[in-house]
């Protein structure tokens, strides 16, 4: 079962929410990361500080959904 790509990724969330997600995980933004089966879960610390719960449902490298509980997030796109 192979992963979803960055580019494929970067086409669901768009280039802005991709590049956000890129530099809180280089900033450590990401912890407490783990998959679940097909669901990919794990906490962000917002812009403000915020610890925000996130959570992506994959089918094989097809991402089918996501949510994040940051005020963009409910879409899963943030």
């Amino acid at each position: 079962m192979s992963a979803p790509t960055e580019n494929l990724i970067r086409q669901l969330v768009g280039s802005r929410s991709f590049d956000r997600g890129a530099s809180y995980f280089e900033n450590g933004r990401i912890h407490h990361a783990r998959r679940q089966g097909e669901l990919l879960k794990a906490r962000c610390y917002g812009s403000e500080d915020n610890d925000y719960r996130i959570e992506v449902r994959l089918n094989g490298a097809k991402v089918l959904g996501g949510h994040c509980s940051c005020p963009v997030g409910e879409e899963g796109t943030c």
